[in-house]
């Protein structure tokens, strides 16, 4: 877990591990199979539109990854007070983007913010 650092007073670090893909065969099975719909779906569950598919993310995730990827771990982070800055969000995001968006939706189905999928029918437990 050398991938935490120190945060604030009142957050956590994330439940699941950035390679825990195997933890959840679904989620990855998406995230493989259309990444950037995972980034349009995950985003919509973070604002509270569970298992919808955003189509103007799922466009503007497949031009960058790596950004949406980003953007998506510090809108996580924020939301559900994980002990993780920008800095690390940004390295996550652009070297680790599949693991990452797994990790992210794992997450956000243990918090109850299911995003869904075209492979996920089941939330992660």
């Amino acid at each position: 877990q050398f991938l935490y650092f120190i945060g604030e007073e009142g957050t956590m670090p994330y439940e699941t591990g950035l390679c825990g893909c195997c933890e959840d065969r679904q989620s990855c099975c998406d995230t493989m199979c259309c990444y950037c719909c995972q980034i349009g779906r995950q985003f919509n569950a973070v604002n509270g539109e569970l298992d919808r598919l955003s189509v103007g993310k799922c466009v503007i995730g497949l031009c960058f990854p790596w950004c949406m990827t980003t953007l998506l771990r510090i809108k996580v982070s924020g939301k559900l007070h994980l002990d993780e800055n920008v800095w690390l969000a940004a390295a996550l995001g652009f070297m680790c983007t599949p693991c990452s968006i797994c990790q992210t939706h794992r997450q956000l189905t243990m918090r109850m913010y299911f995003p869904g999928g075209l492979c996920v029918k089941e939330p992660f437990t």
